[in-house]
């Protein structure tokens, strides 16, 4: 066991509960399986109403994995996210991971997921050259704290020397989600505001959407069923 994410954060043994540790035994030698072999059972954060398949996340396609609508994990504490960026908190960002790409000049986004609007290819571009990065390596640059999940949106505000093109991703679905949509008087100058939904990276079991489904009475095994369609 691990005490980060690998293992849930796993606190040992003086951090134990009754009721996780009563589940454990519940379910001691149950496993999922699929096609008579072991099935991985990915989980997230939270998926933020849609979960990403394997093959978008890693180029792995796995029939189990995939990218489906998760109306359970809309109603927690990271259903809806927002920060805003400056031109110059963005640039410095990217010289530290070795870009200098000089002024920025805009942002755009290049590829998102075929089914759910994740973002897996972003573009920064500037007076001496531009940047571009790919799936997680796109949260890593902006901070994985503030860049919750790749489920997200910008909008750019117009300036001198910024010129945001019409920003994609989820569009009307962001915008009627977000309650904490910043205004436009909290936007000084040249800034970029990043919307989105859910934590992590999206693939497979979100534990926010399983608990949403415990408290509508689901059993452990239609919610591992719906998470991962297919399995046994």
């Amino acid at each position: 066991l691990t005490d980060d994410t690998r293992s849930q954060v796993y606190k040992g043994y003086s951090n134990e509960n009754k009721n996780t540790n009563k589940a454990v035994d519940d379910t001691r030698g149950i496993i999922g399986t699929y096609g008579g072999s072991v099935a991985q059972m990915i989980y997230n954060s939270s998926s933020g109403g849609q979960t990403l398949s394997a093959k978008d996340a890693w180029g792995t396609e796995i029939p189990y994995l995939v990218s489906q609508v998760d109306p359970y994990s809309l109603n927690n504490d990271y259903s809806n996210w927002s920060f805003i960026m400056s031109r110059q908190d963005i640039e410095k960002a990217l010289k530290n991971k070795g870009k200098d790409i000089g002024i920025l000049n805009s942002i755009t986004i290049d590829e998102t997921s075929l089914d759910g609007g994740y973002v897996l290819k972003m573009t920064f571009s500037g007076s001496k050259s531009s940047a571009t990065f790919t799936k997680d390596a796109i949260r890593g640059v902006l901070g994985n704290g503030k860049l919750k999940s790749l489920f997200f949106k910008i909008n750019g505000t117009q300036s001198a020397t910024i010129y945001p093109q019409e920003f994609v991703a989820l569009g009307k679905y962001l915008d009627s989600i977000s309650k904490n949509k910043p205004s436009a008087d909290q936007v000084a100058g040249e800034s970029f505001i990043f919307m989105g939904s859910g934590y992590g990276h999206g693939v497979g079991m979100s534990p926010y959407g399983t608990q949403e489904m415990s408290k509508k009475v689901y059993k452990y095994n239609q919610i591992l069923e719906f998470y991962y369609p297919g399995i046994k």
